[in-house]
């Protein structure tokens, strides 16, 4: 990565999801299966959560959600999008767990006002280069992502 000033935000960000997002239209099929844990804020378990995804492409795909308490499957084709169990939208963090895996890096392009930073960063005795985003105001953006030394292979993600 380049010095942080040196870097145009738009163009990296489109090049770094190119990289590591899975969402661009010319991508070969795909399938995907996500598992994850939700925690009060006493450290109990409260929901424990699957989600699959096939992907053949923007408008043909099958997304499997199942939890304790919700389970549905979307089918996407070229008439429509259908749908299997529970009618209702996924909730803010099941949306929000797939959208952090396959287009890690939507909500960066989406901000204006923000400049971003290089540093290097340990986790564990593992050094990660991290590309910080910070707001030209006073206020701070806690998101960050960090990458393989030299490469590109997305390690860490600190979202919004």
């Amino acid at each position: 990565m380049a010095d942080a000033e040196a870097i145009d935000l738009p163009n990296w960000l489109s090049k770094v999801a190119a990289l590591n997002g899975l969402q661009s239209p010319d991508l070969l099929p795909w399938h995907i299966v996500l598992t994850y844990d939700l925690f009060d804020r006493d450290g109990d378990n409260i929901h424990s959560v699957v989600y699959e995804e096939y992907w053949i492409s923007t408008n043909r795909y099958k997304r499997i959600c199942k939890s304790d308490n919700f389970t549905q499957t979307d089918y996407a084709t070229d008439r429509g999008l259908y749908r299997q169990g529970d009618q209702q939208w996924p909730n803010g963090i099941q949306s929000e767990i797939r959208a952090e895996v396959v287009a890690p890096f939507a909500y960066a392009a989406s901000l204006e006002g923000v400049h971003g930073k290089n540093v290097e960063r340990t986790f564990s005795g593992y050094k990660l280069q991290c590309f910080l985003l910070e707001r030209d105001q006073e206020i701070s953006d806690p998101t960050q992502y960090c990458f393989e030394p030299g490469g590109s292979v997305l390690r860490y993600d600190l979202g919004h």
